[in-house]
């Protein structure tokens, strides 16, 4: 067998183990239900078995539902393993070791955000505070604490929603986010600096707007509760930072 084969379907393994985790982690998060209680059926209550429990496979196998057959498993649990393992393979492969550690827990802190937010609009503040913290230890890392980069991008990514959302509201008296968006997007300014926090913001912005547009058209009432802005924060990351936009 190819040894580069075998190391990529290992790291591939990883990252849709990770996917698996972070995703029934994000089911659980608004029940406020332990990670560390056993997996099971939410139908039936029965404890899944190991071969339940394997990334893709299991999802496959069981024609995405339960093996009592009465409950359907979210899509989004697929979805997530594939996609976080394929994070994993690209980012281990471009690049070195310890960096691409450090941009794994950074894209996996960032899909648990845009999860939770998708499912719940819920962003979870102490993934917020570990992404912002990893991002100031891994400018240090690479370049010594550089305060007019990450601590300049976290007060910036704080201060503009903030100070926009304070703005909306005085003009139409409700929040023109959700309270967690400010916290989100200060822990990425520590990633991406002052000048592109202001950039992915714009970017957001857009990608949300492409996702109104259809629900516009339908003409559908709450758009506010159909538009989780964290989602859109999340997505335009990788076109800030990963594609150096």
């Amino acid at each position: 067998m190819n040894i580069n084969f075998l190391y990529y379907f290992l790291v591939f393994c990883l990252g849709s183990a990770v996917g698996s985790f972070i995703m029934a982690s994000a089911m659980r998060l608004k029940d406020d239900e332990s990670i560390l209680t056993s997996s099971r059926c939410r139908f039936c209550e029965k404890s899944l078995t190991p071969l339940e429990l394997i990334p893709i496979f299991s999802w496959l196998l069981q024609r995405g539902k339960c093996a009592c057959q009465k409950f359907n498993i979210s899509l989004n649990y697929l979805l997530a393993e594939v996609f976080l393992g394929l994070i994993y393979v690209i980012l281990f492969t471009h690049y070195p070791f310890p960096e691409s550690l450090f941009l794994l827990a950074f894209a996996t802190g960032l899909t648990f955000c845009f999860l939770t937010d998708y499912i719940h609009q819920l962003l979870h503040l102490p993934t917020m505070i570990f992404i912002g913290a990893l991002g100031i230890f891994y400018d240090y890392y690479l370049h010594g604490l550089r305060v007019s980069f990450s601590i300049l991008g976290l007060l910036v990514g704080f201060l503009i929603l903030f100070s926009i959302n304070i703005i909306f509201k005085k003009l139409r008296r409700k929040d023109g986010f959700g309270d967690g968006d400010k916290y989100l997007l200060a822990s990425i300014g520590v990633w991406v600096g002052a000048y592109k926090v202001v950039a992915l913001l714009f970017l957001a912005s857009w990608i949300g707007l492409l996702f109104a547009i259809p629900l516009m058209l339908k003409k559908r009432a709450d758009l506010s509760s159909a538009l989780p802005f964290g989602v859109y924060l999340t997505l335009a990351v990788p076109l800030v930072y990963f594609l150096k936009i």
